[in-house]
This record gives C-alpha cells, structure tokens and sequence, in this order.
C-alpha cells in the first residue's frame, strides 16, 4: 500500500507533523543567540577554544559584530592575547555560568521586581539580541546590580 493510501485510510488517526521543532530557533535566531547555552556548558567551550581563541574571535566578529570591520588586525591582536591569557576563558565564561543558572535567573527576578533607587544608565543597540531572544520565545529578565 503507498503512503498516500495509507494517509488517506488512517486520515483521522494521524496527526499533522511540523517541520520545525518548538525549542529549535531559526538561523537568524541561532546565529544571535547560541552563545548563551554554549558559553554555559561545563568545560566543552574551553576544550573547544583553548588553542584556538583567533579561529572563534574571527568568526564571532564576523557573524554578530554589526560592523566587523571596524575590528582591526590591532584590535584582534589584543583580543586574542587577552583571551588566551591563563584563567580568562573560564572566567569571561564565568559570567553566563553564573547569569544564567538558575540561582543567578532567580536573582535577576528578584531584582526586576523592585525598582532601582538610584539613576541607572542602559545601553541598547540596533542590532542586539533581545529581538532574537523574544522571538525565540526565551523569558529573558533583566535585573539591576
């Protein structure tokens, strides 16, 4: 029997299939936003930079700088000597470890229920992620320090 007369046969007993699957953002989505559950994960970022920090800078430039040009040989230069520093993957990773599990959501939470009593000043971009992290659907709470 061919599918099609299969389908027509079961019609009621099956049920439409997607082709995209509720926790896989689009690529546009992906591009911006892979780095929050990456940089979280234990240890697999370090073994897959160490070693290797100009390969990451330059892609990470190219996909999610606005303008990757304005990144300079000079500038790379600097990048990679101070990310290939001792201790300072693990700790520029530490801050997603830390911001993103779960006591550090809760905190952000906390903190996003009560206002800040002193004048705050935020920057924002043309090209930043929240617009990529909301359509992901991603709860993404911004607290104060």
């Amino acid at each position: 029997m061919k599918f099609e007369q299969v389908a027509k046969h079961f019609r009621q007993n099956v049920a439409p299939l997607s082709a995209s699957h509720p926790g896989i953002p689009s690529a546009e989505v992906n591009v911006k936003t892979w780095h929050f559950a990456f940089n979280r994960l234990d240890d697999l970022p370090e073994i897959l930079i160490l070693g290797r920090e100009r390969e990451f800078l330059i892609w990470l430039f190219h996909a999610k700088a606005a303008k990757p040009w304005a990144i300079g040989p000079a500038d790379l230069d600097e990048y990679v000597r101070v990310l290939a520093a001792p201790g300072a993957m693990r700790a520029a990773l530490s801050y997603y470890r830390t911001a993103f599990s779960p006591e550090g959501l809760a905190q952000s939470r906390d903190r996003a229920e009560r206002k800040p009593t002193m004048p705050v000043l935020a920057f924002g971009a043309e090209r930043g992620v929240i617009e990529a992290v909301d359509a992901a659907g991603i709860s993404l709470v911004i607290g104060w320090l």
